[in-house]
This record gives structure tokens, C-alpha cells and sequence, in this order.
């Protein structure tokens, strides 16, 4: 990871426009530390919310279930990390260059929206349709009981996708302080819903507490985001309504 960065720094700055120099004054950097504390705040708010399930299910439930629980969440979470990864990185030198261009900026979220869409619902509702048959078939028949959590956090993996594009738009365009107003919002939801499934119900428990607890949480603070880029939920519906729909009837089949 080290040697990656160091290259990238070095490509980066090789390939720039202009030729930094270190300087001693501390008063220009105010800004990027506050920009930085921010964005810092916000990532710390959701690896809260999204790595309290397993804390609680390790200290309130054996090895076994914790591994149950763990391997559902891998299989569920790594198409949203490949995706957004690499969307990411490539979006967000584009919504910084849309910065002084609101309607730009937001036209720019629902087409990356519908991208998603086009590619999330079918991929996690299939996942979440074939589990069943697919962890016994890959992994072996004592990996069961991992198949619920593995429904539970797929069908929901899509908000999830679609959620992920919210750090490259506003950080693009200079407002960061809207992504930690947002996950205010999600996290208590998260943590509450995360704790009461974990107490009452193990890991399916906190399977269901992601099925039932994160849409409305999803729904609370990505109104923020649609709000700070001029969007409405309307506009969102009109680009993933027609993947959701046949990612649905397909599953259904």
C-alpha cells in the first residue's frame, strides 16, 4: 500500500500542471486540514454504523455465528467495493470540475445513479435469489445458516451502491459538511436497529435490522444529498425505477 501511494503521489505530481513547492507557512494549509477533518468525520460515522454489526455479534454470539454472518457480509459487500472504487475515483475530478455548475454536477449523480441501478439491482437481487442454492453448492452445506444474512444484506446492497456515489459529488464540489449531516442521520438509525437485531435475534437478527433499518436510513440522509445538489426524489425514481423493476421480475422468476 506504501509503495502504491508513493508512486501515485510521485505520477501525480510529475504530471501536474504546476510545480508545488514545501513552503513553512501553516496559515494557507487551514482550509485543506478543515476540508480534511471533515471528510474524516464522515468516514468515521460509517465505519461506525457498518462495522457495529460484527463487534456486537463477536461479543454476544459464538465464533460460529460471527463467521456465519461474516462470510453473508463479504460476499454481499464486495460488488459494492469493486464498483464503487473505481467509480469513484474517476468521478471525482469530474463533479470538481462541475463545481461552479450545479445542474451540471447533478445531471452528472443521475446518470452515475442509473449506471448503478443498471448494474446493482440485477447483480444483488440475482445473488440474493441463487443464495440459497449457491453457498451450500460453493462453500458446503455447514455454511447454511449463512445464507440468510446473505439475502437480507443483497437486497439491500443496491441503496447501498447507489449511496456510495454521494462522497465523490459533494466532496467535488466543496460541500463535505453535507455528507457528515447525512450520516447524523443514518447512523443512530443504524446503530439502534443494528443493536436491537443483534440482542434479540443474533445474526439474523441484524440481518433483518439491515433489511428493515436501512432503507429508512438510506432515505433520511440521502435527502440531504439530493437537496444539496438540487435533486428530488422523483429524479432519482426516473432513472432506477426500469432496473429495478426488471432486476425484480427476474429474481421473482
Amino acid at each position: 500500500f506504501l509503495a502504491g501511494a508513493t508512486v501515485r503521489a510521485g505520477l501525480l505530481r510529475h504530471g501536474a500542471p504546476v510545480d508545488p513547492r514545501p513552503a513553512a507557512r501553516i496559515r494557507p494549509a487551514g482550509g485543506y486540514l478543515r476540508f480534511g477533518g471533515v471528510l474524516f468525520a464522515d468516514n468515521v460515522l460509517w465505519r461506525t454504523y457498518t462495522s457495529f454489526d460484527l463487534f456486537l455479534l463477536a461479543r454476544w454470539t459464538g465464533a460460529s455465528a460471527v463467521g456465519y454472518y461474516a462470510l453473508g457480509k463479504e460476499l454481499a459487500n464486495m460488488p459494492v467495493e469493486k464498483i464503487s472504487t473505481v467509480v469513484n475515483d474517476v468521478s471525482l475530478p469530474a463533479y470538481a470540475a462541475l463545481a461552479r455548475d450545479r445542474s451540471e454536477a447533478a445531471r452528472l449523480l443521475t446518470e452515475t445513479l442509473r449506471m448503478h441501478a443498471v448494474v446493482g439491482f440485477p447483480v444483488f437481487w440475482g445473488l440474493a435469489a441463487i443464495a440459497g442454492v449457491a453457498v451450500p453448492v460453493l462453500f458446503g452445506e455447514r455454511w447454511t445458516p449463512a445464507v440468510f444474512a446473505l439475502v437480507a444484506l443483497s437486497l439491500v446492497a443496491p441503496l447501498r451502491l447507489l449511496g456510495s456515489i454521494e462522497t465523490p459529488a459533494l466532496t467535488g464540489v466543496g460541500r463535505p459538511w453535507v455528507l457528515v449531516r447525512s450520516k447524523l442521520l443514518v447512523a443512530p438509525i443504524m446503530l439502534s436497529a443494528i443493536a436491537a437485531g443483534a440482542w434479540f435475534g443474533g445474526i439474523d437478527g441484524v440481518a433483518i435490522a439491515w433489511l428493515g433499518g436501512f432503507p429508512l436510513a438510506f432515505a433520511a440522509g440521502f435527502t440531504l444529498v439530493l437537496r444539496a445538489l438540487g435533486l428530488r426524489w422523483s429524479d432519482v425514481a426516473r432513472v432506477v425505477r426500469g432496473a429495478a423493476l426488471a432486476a425484480a421480475l427476474m429474481a421473482s422468476l
